[in-house]
């Protein structure tokens, strides 16, 4: 049987709306359309900016992108230090759900309105209904979830619901290699704090970094000079290795590398 598959850096119990008014959800969601925090039109595009913006929420993020995923194994809140949790080990865990549902779909959409709305009773009374847990497609609302390539996993329940062992598997990230984890996937793939949080103040950080290594050197014949002789530095230093890596092979190899290594020379001279 095929199963769309997400994974999430952290499973983790979402703030359901439990409180002790059975309306707090629809409370939340229309004071955040009056302070202008939401502009979604439907509750459950409200939930999504719920749960980007700090406030309770049923939904859990996941994402398609398993790079990502381990990001969040391996690096805490943004308010936090990077290594604050690098004594103890994370978590990858790999969701497999039978159904997606497209977040503009009717289907979803009048799912969540019953959570919040409390209607009809047939759902909001019985507790089976929450054992029912949906995987919403990816949505491009903001900035946050196409950096993420994020989507989500609805608890309907107002007390959370586990997810049963049999969706999901464990992958453990042993602590002592989150560093390292995190060093390579800025390296290698580009993934840090301020790719998976865009906003401006999570890429403080980087754009310093990369102040100082910009070239601010003025337009001259010197300038453009220094260039050329770099470029010569590192053109003489490669050719170097590979007759030296050459001559460990046969002396025709080595050979052949001196002479490549004698042209690029002579040609640097034309010029």
């Amino acid at each position: 049987m095929y199963r769309r598959r997400a994974s999430a850096g952290l499973q983790e119990t979402p703030d359901l709306a439990s409180d002790a008014n059975p309306f707090f959800e629809k409370n939340l969601f229309d004071e955040m359309s009056a302070n202008h925090i939401t502009e979604g039109s439907r509750y459950l595009e409200k939930a999504i900016d719920a749960q980007h913006g700090g406030f309770p929420s049923r939904l859990l993020d996941v994402t398609y992108n398993c790079l990502v995923a381990l990001y969040f194994s391996i690096t805490p809140q943004t308010k936090k230090e990077e290594n604050s949790y690098d004594d103890r080990d994370g978590a990858v865990y790999l969701f497999s759900i039978e159904r997606m549902y497209s977040p503009t779909s009717d289907n979803i959409n009048k799912s969540y309105d019953a959570i919040v709305k409390r209607e009809p009773e047939w759902f909001s009374r019985a507790g089976i209904f929450r054992k029912n847990h949906k995987l919403i497609d990816h949505i491009k609302l903001n900035r946050r979830i196409i950096a993420q390539q994020g989507a989500f996993i609805l608890f309907q329940g107002d007390e959370a619901e586990p997810i049963p062992c049999c969706q999901y598997e464990k992958i453990r990230i042993p602590g002592a290699s989150k560093k390292r984890l995190r060093k390579e996937l800025k390296s290698f793939f580009g993934i840090y704090t301020g790719m998976i949080y865009p906003e401006p103040e999570n890429l403080i950080e980087e754009i310093t970094r990369k102040s100082n290594l910009l070239n601010n050197h003025p337009f001259s014949m010197h300038s453009e000079m220094d260039l050329v002789f770099g470029n010569f530095r590192e053109e003489l230093e490669y050719g170097l290795k590979q007759v030296l890596t050459a001559r460990q092979e046969s002396v025709l190899a080595c050979s052949e590398a001196v002479i490549e290594l004698e042209k690029t020379h002579l040609l640097l001279q034309k010029e």
